[in-house]
């Protein structure tokens, strides 16, 4: 029996899925500029639940374990990152208060397993691409399936009956019973529901037409097509991190979704090895169930990009083993006024035999550079006397020190800040939490840089 649903009668009723309360006004004040971290540490102690999960990531991320963090400051908002807080407060609303409910044939665990590994696909590629700012891709992969997600919470009988008629159907089939059952479609709930949040139209945009690309209309090369693009090949990602053993056909439409967006074969690696790191992290700080099995089938109306099909078939292998201990140990300069993130770095690169230095301000790298001829310089951007920025402009001055390889550290994950520290000169940008396998990843490169500069 059709049971029509109608959103504007449905959001009435408060039944929708959406972050409430202080998770939203944490969400609200992440998003200023101007935003007081002061204020924001205030609002989250307002939530004993929230501001208790905070703080077990805080420990989770703190290099000092015989020092644990026991209350939300400004400290403790800055060692997690502020993106990175918008992110654990979105999953933790949405997860916390949606993670099962009456439809018994709907597996909530796995549903929640496989947005958060979207979320870690789409947070790495942009990290690569930098299309957009990686937070907000994270958002948007985890945000990916809540149409469906609020079909299940505010129908959950009738869907439940749908399911049981469906099993092994194709996601074709899927999303026409839903539109013959309830007059609409995940996608069409999805839509609603990021408009009724204020999410910026290039993103629910993207998120509508990223199971099917082609349909968006979008011109070639465009920004919008790019984010569209990622946010199918972080789908397709996330079900290969989750299966086991990946089947060739899905390796291969990464493999051609990767050629699209311009990834290497090496960077694909790294987004892959990332999201699986990334998926794990999030999932366990979130209480989410690691799924290790072929996701169930997503409600989609793909229609195969013809691009894919002259795109070789072969497919390409996504790495679980961490990278090695260095080979070729490099002498790192190491600016910091920051103690927490000092001793992160030195946790995470201490055993793989790199040469450590630090100084506590901009000033101090410049006069430190000639006498230990660093391979490789990582600076945060905040430091004192001078800035990430301007180190890094001063250093590209000297013929010696562009054959350096140069890190920024940065709290924020905005796109003008990212653009700014490469056009400083900056070879990556580092967002705290920083990630130890990203970090070792980027020294790999530091080391082919090293040897093609014949700085030994």
């Amino acid at each position: 029996m059709r049971e029509a649903i109608d959103f504007v009668e449905l959001k009435a009723t408060g039944q929708l899925p959406s972050p409430k309360g202080v998770a939203l006004r944490v969400m609200q004040l992440c998003q200023d500029e101007n935003l007081s971290l002061k204020e924001l540490a205030q609002t989250i102690q307002g939530d004993p639940a929230l501001a208790g999960r905070i703080i077990k990531i805080a420990n989770y991320v703190n290099p000092n374990r015989s020092r644990p963090i026991a209350s939300v400051t400004t400290d403790t908002l800055i060692l997690i990152g502020i993106h990175a807080v918008r992110q654990v407060v979105l999953g933790l609303s949405l997860i916390g208060n949606y993670r099962e409910g009456r439809c018994k044939l709907f597996d909530y665990e796995q549903f929640w397993s496989q947005s958060i590994a979207m979320g870690s696909a789409a947070h790495a590629i942009a990290s690569i691409l930098r299309v957009a700012a990686p937070a907000e891709m994270f958002n948007c992969g985890l945000m990916s399936g809540i149409g469906q997600l609020a079909l299940v919470t505010v129908r959950p009988d009738q869907y439940c009956e749908m399911l049981a008629g469906l099993q092994d159907a194709s996601a074709n089939t899927l999303i026409e019973a839903q539109r013959a059952q309830f007059g609409m479609t995940q996608r069409d709930l999805l839509l609603f529901m990021l408009q009724d949040w204020g999410i910026p139209k290039l993103f629910i945009d993207a998120l509508y037409y990223h199971e099917d690309p082609l349909a968006s209309g979008y011109a070639e090369n465009s920004r919008p097509l790019k984010i569209t693009y990622t946010l199918q090949l972080a789908s397709l990602i996330a079900r290969a991190v989750m299966q086991e053993d990946p089947d060739d056909s899905l390796l291969s439409r990464i493999k051609a979704f990767s050629a699209l967006l311009d990834i290497s074969p090496e960077h694909l690696d790294e987004i892959a090895e990332l999201t699986r790191m990334e998926w794990q992290d999030w999932c366990d700080m979130l209480d989410v169930r690691v799924a290790s099995k072929a996701a169930p089938p997503q409600p989609t109306q793909h229609t195969e990009d013809p691009k894919l099909q002259t795109e070789p078939s072969a497919p390409q292998d996504l790495p679980a083993e961490p990278l090695p201990v260095a080979s070729h140990p490099l002498r790192i300069l190491i600016a910091s006024a920051n103690e927490l993130q000092c001793n992160m770095l030195k946790k995470a690169l201490l055993p793989t035999g790199h040469e450590l230095h630090f100084v506590d301000n901009g000033k101090k790298v410049l006069e430190a550079f000639s006498r230990i001829n660093p391979h490789v310089v990582i600076v945060d951007w905040l430091v004192p006397e001078m800035d990430g920025l301007a180190v890094c402009r001063a250093l590209r001055i000297d013929p010696t020190g562009e054959k350096i390889y140069c890190m920024i550290v940065n709290q924020f994950e905005d796109e003008r800040r990212k653009i700014d520290a490469y056009e400083a000169g900056a070879d990556f940008v580092l967002h705290t939490p920083i990630s130890p396998k990203l970090l070792n990843a980027q020294l790999t490169i530091a080391q082919r840089y090293a040897r093609i500069h014949g700085n030994q």
